[in-house]
């Protein structure tokens, strides 16, 4: 599993590693900005990794389930 912080500080964790996608829209049309493009994703809480920014690439991160 990964985590990544998209343009908007927007933190996401993806089940395989996601990868960087650069838009460029015409000034005319909304644009959403640069993001992690990836199949699966679930947003999580903004303040969690404080340290991971969008400039940086998605690190591995490992869930464990305890008993």
């Amino acid at each position: 599993m990964y985590v990544a912080r998209d343009e908007m500080g927007t933190l996401f964790l993806y089940d395989k590693k996601p990868v960087r996608v650069k838009r460029s829209l015409p000034e005319s049309q909304f644009d959403w900005g640069d993001y992690w493009a990836s199949n699966d994703c679930i947003e999580l809480d903004e303040h969690l990794f404080p340290e991971l920014t969008w400039e940086q690439e998605p690190i591995e991160v490992e869930l464990i389930k305890k008993s």
